[in-house]
């Protein structure tokens, strides 16, 4: 089943991205794209949407756009009429016509707030702010527009986002920050919501198509004070009532939108308790259960089945990337360039090294940022090789300028890509990067690089000799190299390793006097310079 996604960056979009159930197949769409994950597309653009949607054909449309700033619509309405209300109805005309289903995502703003607990059926009444008149009039639209809609009303959603570079920081998120966060409004109540229990069910009506209403909420009376304390109860929260706050947030909140009970579509909520738990576990992810979340989004699996691929099984990912590697039966460059082109046993295989624990591949590019630090060798280094991005992302997220650098539409560096844009937000592809089209290193020709480092990459390439000269050439005078090399490791058809090739071996003892001959001056252990 084709399931677009649209505006799949927030919140909720993110742990849709991380549960995706089997057989579907999900488009991911946000205003500026998502890496290799999702697809630009201007939704206000109504034309090219329409026209996307017509190449397309989706089963499904899950509409999470709009604009949910509560203060920022009420500051300028005219704004965002389009995408909350007028969006709707034309989504609805569309699925109408095409026998499509739309699954709108709503708000607890639409309701009065004079009525607690709301239930499924209960009457609007007049919404206290333009953000909840929007969605309103944005539900009665696609009512009128087509019979193929379910209707969804989350309310407050709590939340880890699994992927820290997209949307917008959640509530849950700054309650947790250490730093001291806005003083917390007291005299305003809702129930909360989590942000999994929202893409679970959403999930559910994508895959049933009920044509319900219904509303995602724990029966649970609180107010943002009460939430914040509940979730850091170490934190020095600040209790205000509303009207002190308004300098801040103009808009008035409704009383009181507590839910009554319920379990839309039978499904249960996670218990607050519980719930908080968890917010809290994920606020301390681990660098391999956020390599986990990356491998979900662009696999469309589960990230407890990610995890459980790459968490201390990398000699069976090892071995089944030699498996593939044999099974394609390479006898010439073009063979391993197309192998390279086209696994993802590999991609496997590098996450399992890189965030396993017992490889300590972080503190080796930590010890690597640091070497460039103390040299000043920040400001321009090419990382060749790096596969799925870990050296490039650490360096960025210490401030330095890495280029990544691998090979061309291969699905490893698609992947790289993803993470990319997962952790920072913005595309790679539009500036972080030097793609290789082939073996030869022609593409560095031109560059200055203050530093290169190439970590497991020149076992790989049939030409060593003529990389070496093309990094010498690349780096500025007094520029440093990295190398760690795996020659004669497992190499050859018959190594544990096939994919080192055994050309190659003769650098277990040529590679100093290569260095030397070429010009290099060897600093340490795998760090070379280029004489000033």
């Amino acid at each position: 089943m084709k399931v677009a996604v649209l505006g799949c960056t927030g919140i909720i979009g993110q742990h849709m991205m991380i549960s995706v159930p089997p057989g579907i197949e999900p488009l991911w769409v946000c205003r500026h794209g998502v890496g290799s994950l999702g697809i630009g597309l201007d939704l206000e653009d109504w034309p090219v949407a329409k026209r996307w949607l017509d190449d397309e054909r989706p089963t499904v449309i899950v509409n999470l756009a709009g604009e949910a700033r509560v203060d920022i619509v009420e500051a300028d309405p005219a704004s965002y009429e389009w995408i909350n209300t007028r969006f709707p109805y034309e989504l609805g005309r569309w699925a109408e016509a095409n026998d499509a289903h739309v699954v709108h995502v709503s708000t607890q703003a639409v309701y009065d707030g004079l009525r607690p607990p709301y239930k499924v059926g209960d009457a609007f009444g007049e919404p206290t702010n333009a953000y909840g008149r929007q969605k309103q009039f944005g539900e009665y639209g696609l009512v009128d527009a087509t019979k193929n809609r379910t209707i969804l009303r989350p309310t407050f959603v709590l939340g880890i986002r699994p992927f820290q570079g997209l949307g917008r920081t959640n509530p849950a998120e700054m309650f947790l920050r250490e730093k001291p966060v806005l003083p917390q409004v007291f005299d305003r109540y809702f129930s909360v919501s989590f942000a999994w229990d929202v893409a679970r069910v959403i999930w559910r009506a994508v895959e049933t198509m009920p044509g319900e209403v219904a509303l995602i909420g724990l029966p649970e009376r609180l107010n943002r004070y009460d939430v914040a304390k509940l979730v850091n109860s170490d934190a020095d929260f600040h209790p205000v009532p509303a009207a002190d706050y308004r300098p801040l947030a103009p808009a008035e909140r409704p009383c009181d939108t507590t839910y009554a009970f319920s379990e839309p579509f039978g499904m249960r909520l996670t218990p607050l308790e519980h719930g908080l738990d968890r917010l809290r576990q994920e606020m301390r992810m681990s660098e391999l259960e956020r390599v986990a979340n990356e491998l979900a989004a662009f696999f469309n699996i589960y990230p407890a089945a990610a995890v459980m691929q790459i968490s201390g099984r990398f000699p069976d990912l090892h071995q089944l990337v030699s498996e593939d590697f044999r099974a394609a039966t390479i006898n010439t460059e073009e063979e391993l360039l197309d192998w390279y082109l086209g696994t993802q046993s590999y991609i496997w295989e590098l996450a399992a090294y890189h965030a396993g624990p017992g490889f300590n591949y972080e503190g080796k590019c930590d010890g690597i940022i640091e070497r460039l630090k103390a040299a000043a060798a920040t400001s321009h280094v090419l990382n060749l090789g790096d596969g799925i991005g870990t050296l490039s992302l650490k360096m960025k997220e210490a401030g330095l300028e890495p280029l990544y650098s691998d090979l061309r539409h291969s699905r490893t560096a698609e992947f790289a890509r993803a993470r990319h844009c997962m952790r920072f937000g913005e595309d790679m592809w539009d500036g972080d990067y030097i793609l290789l089209n082939d073996f030869t290193p022609r593409l560095l020709i031109g560059y200055q690089f203050d530093a290169i480092t190439a970590l497991d990459f020149l076992e790989h390439v049939p030409n060593v000799e003529e990389w070496v000269r093309a990094i010498f050439a690349a780096l500025k005078p007094g520029g440093l190299f990295c190398a760690q090399n795996a020659f004669g490791i497992g190499s050859g058809p018959d190594g544990a390793m096939p994919m080192h090739l055994a050309v190659n071996d003769r650098f277990v003892t040529d590679w100093d006097p290569l260095l030397a001959k070429v010009g290099f001056v060897q600093e340490s252990s795998n760090w070379y310079k280029r004489p000033e």
